[in-house]
């Protein structure tokens, strides 16, 4: 599967190449400050040499607007994704992962303060909200690519609100997102 996604990089024409996927890509330390940090196994960082692997892959395709689709969190995030290189340099991204929250299944409240504590101190984070259900809407220009994370106003009604919470947008040849 690795090689056929890294031979689909290498070969992809595509102004935007979206990978869909289940868990959190990007690195997330949930407690920055413990001597080893402390990781939620289950996603990626439970696999850091694949991680490395699919960066590897991203670099060597020469994939210029790579975007990172996630769910199965139950949260809404978005994160760059940071990358040093085989060197060690500097930390550049070289991505971006947009995280959907879920319409109806709820992240557990007591991990809430959490994660929204440790997003703060952990640089490819540009948001995270773990209260709210909803979805993500993609936007995609050959330009730009903007994700609205919109939110439902409560559980208890079909015809419930739906309200924009936050807007981000990545512009094609500079990975990254920009709140706007």
């Amino acid at each position: 599967q690795e090689r056929w996604l890294a031979r689909g990089f290498r070969e992809s024409s595509a102004r935007w190449d979206v990978l869909a996927q289940q868990v959190i890509l990007a690195p997330f330390n949930i407690a920055p400050e413990a001597p080893d940090g402390l990781f939620n196994l289950d996603q990626w960082d439970g696999y850091t040499a694949a991680r490395r692997r699919l960066y590897d892959a991203l670099r060597a395709g020469k994939v210029e607007n790579p975007v990172v689709i996630t769910g199965d969190i139950h949260a809404s995030a978005v994160f760059d994704l940071l990358d040093a290189g085989r060197a060690g340099g500097p930390a550049v991204p070289i991505g971006t992962e947009l995280v959907g929250p879920s319409i109806t299944s709820p992240f557990p409240e007591a991990f809430v303060p959490l994660v929204e504590a440790a997003a703060s101190r952990n640089p490819g984070a540009r948001y995270l909200e773990g209260r709210k259900h909803g979805y993500v809407l993609c936007d995609v220009t050959a330009d730009t690519l903007r994700a609205d994370y919109r939110y439902i106003e409560t559980l208890d009604r079909a015809d419930t609100p739906i309200a924009t919470g936050a807007s981000f947008v990545i512009e094609a040849g500079h990975p990254g997102a920009k709140q706007v």
